[in-house]
């Protein structure tokens, strides 16, 4: 069964309820129907998909977030490049330099400068960004709104800044 759900600050969804499963659970995709931009942050994503599960349309709360997420604002962008940078520079950094030295990559040291550069700043953390991904509303991860990207150093995973109520809470490469 396809529906619409239409909404003033995110836009027009696509409405797929999907069928019952074994234990009685049903689960509800809502599909954006063009790009989603988040001003704030100068970003524009492809795809936004919202998953829910035995419920066919969002709960006010989620809503409110994903707005909160949208209307982001520019004053606090350094929040986010901030927990980026400190993730990147005590987790991700560390952890790819000792992965990619492994012998069996056969990688040369400029190969993994380039891949794996160091940054200075925070505000440099955006240069490890090679293109947004998706949002990821509600669904997949509980409690969290989730915007993905490609990024510079893992070409096989993606790189999620988690966002819950009114900031952003986590980095991680899955």
């Amino acid at each position: 069964m396809s529906a619409e759900f239409k909404h003033h600050v995110l836009g027009n969804f696509v409405v797929e309820v999907g069928q019952i499963n074994p234990r009685g659970d049903f689960f509800t995709d809502l599909e954006k129907t063009e790009p989603t931009t988040i001003e704030g942050l100068g970003l524009s994503f492809p795809e936004f998909t919202m998953f829910l599960k035995n419920e066919s349309t969002p709960k006010e709360s989620d809503i409110q977030e994903l707005v909160n997420l949208i209307e982001y604002p520019p004053s606090r962008k350094g929040e986010l490049e901030a927990l980026f940078f400190e993730k990147y520079r005590d987790d991700i950094y560390p952890h790819y330099r000792q992965f990619y030295a492994d012998p069996e990559f056969d990688f040369e040291p400029e190969q993994i400068e380039r891949m794996l550069p160091s940054i200075d700043s925070p505000s440099d953390t955006w240069s490890l960004v090679l293109s947004e991904r998706h949002i990821a509303g509600i669904g997949p991860w509980e409690g969290m709104q989730v915007l993905t990207f490609t990024c510079l150093y893992d070409d096989e995973h993606d790189l999620h800044f988690g966002f819950k109520g009114d900031s952003f809470v986590e980095v991680w490469n899955e």
